[in-house]
């Protein structure tokens, strides 16, 4: 008997070492999928944006008969959104004062990128206000002219000094003479009076703008998107193993050697297993205090099936543990719990390289009375 104990702790520690490993990362569910006739085995797991997704990626591993390799891997980014609205100033200058002309050279809408917002800003034409650049002084001249007749003398004092013209006051600059009359002396022409020709200048200073200033507003809402997390979803196809022996014709297969050795390995393997694997369920009744096992029992993969009728269990919590080979087998799959009274309980095997619990409350059975 111990020998038989040596070999089923062997097998035990072989088994444990053949299954596949899983990855470090807790994937966020795993399940097994058949689609297009493809046997497909899905993770998903939820990684930080700096996190390298090719380190989720398993080397090929067996489960249930099935050799499962990498497939493809999709993302799907988990954004959150931060908005806020934003108001930024812009300006132009122009030669002139013309609103019209001015709005021509304003955008109706402009990009704005700050601090990771981002967002389009538009135009508040209510907020447009142009002022003076800037003055410079400019200085004008002005001229005029004032025609002189019958003018006794050419005598310049004879002319007023000055003379105004829109307000500027001129001075006298000069005056052209010519002979208005004259008369025959002694065979002499002699001027009796003179016309001319008084020109006055003068000038005027005057402050002009240098131009105009535009400020206008820009207004609207922006968002900065941040990714927070990816969901990565990784797939792996699986292709079943094959279980022949002998080759194409009797050619090409495993050595009578290799076969009688894999006979033997396996005959002890199946040993072991008996004794490990019979029972791979194991039932417990809980109350306050404590929790104490009061049965096991065998969990069949076809139909799985935990029978409680044997027991005493009616109004009480039963504790059921399928240990973590068998947990393997059924992930994904539905465990029936039936005891007196047809009573029966479904529940979802989710859990997988590990011992699964789960527990169910039996009802108490209403007592017959017999009627008269």
């Amino acid at each position: 008997m111990k020998q038989i104990g040596r070999i089923a702790f062997a097998a035990a520690a072989l088994v444990l070492c053949i299954r596949p490993a899983a990855y470090a990362a807790e994937p966020l569910k795993s399940y097994m999928e058949i689609k297009d006739g493809r046997h497909l085995f899905i993770k998903t797991y939820e990684a930080s944006p700096d996190e390298n997704p090719s380190t989720l990626k398993e080397e090929p591993f067996t489960l249930d008969g099935f050799s499962y390799s990498f497939l493809d891997m999709e993302k799907d980014e988990i954004i959150s959104e931060e908005k806020r609205m934003e108001t930024q100033t812009k300006t132009t200058e122009s030669q002139n004062n013309d609103i019209s002309a001015i709005l021509e050279q304003l955008p109706l809408s402009i990009d704005y990128s700050k601090d990771g917002f981002v967002g389009k800003l538009l135009l508040d034409s209510d907020s447009v206000s142009t002022e003076v650049k800037g003055y410079t002084t400019k200085t004008y001249t002005v001229r005029d002219s004032i025609m002189l007749r019958g003018v006794s003398n050419n005598d310049i004092s004879l002319v007023p000094k000055t003379t105004i013209k829109n307000g500027v006051t001129l001075k006298l600059t000069g005056v052209d003479w010519s002979v208005g009359t004259s008369e025959n002396v002694d065979y002499n022409n002699v001027p009796l009076s003179y016309n001319g020709t008084a020109s006055y200048s003068g000038s005027y200073t005057k402050k002009i703008p240098t131009g105009y200033v535009t400020t206008a507003e820009y207004r609207g809402e922006v968002v900065n998107r941040t990714v927070d997390s990816i969901v990565y979803t990784v797939t792996y196809i699986g292709e079943k193993q094959p279980y022949t022996i002998l080759g194409e014709d009797g050619n090409g297969g495993i050595p009578l050697l290799a076969v009688v050795w894999g006979v033997g390995i396996a005959a002890l393997l199946g040993v072991a297993a008996y004794f490990l694997f019979c029972h791979n369920a194991e039932i417990y009744l809980k109350d306050d205090e404590h929790t104490q096992r009061i049965g096991r029992t065998r969990i069949k993969y076809d139909d799985p099936v935990v029978d409680l009728c044997r027991y005493d269990v009616e109004g009480k919590e039963v504790a059921v543990k399928i240990k973590q080979q068998a947990a393997n087998r059924l992930f994904g799959r539905q465990v029936r719990t039936v005891a007196d009274g047809g009573y029966s309980f479904k529940c979802l095997v989710d859990r997988q390289y590990g011992d699964f619990w789960y527990s169910v409350t039996v009802p108490e059975r209403a007592e017959e009375t017999d009627e008269g």
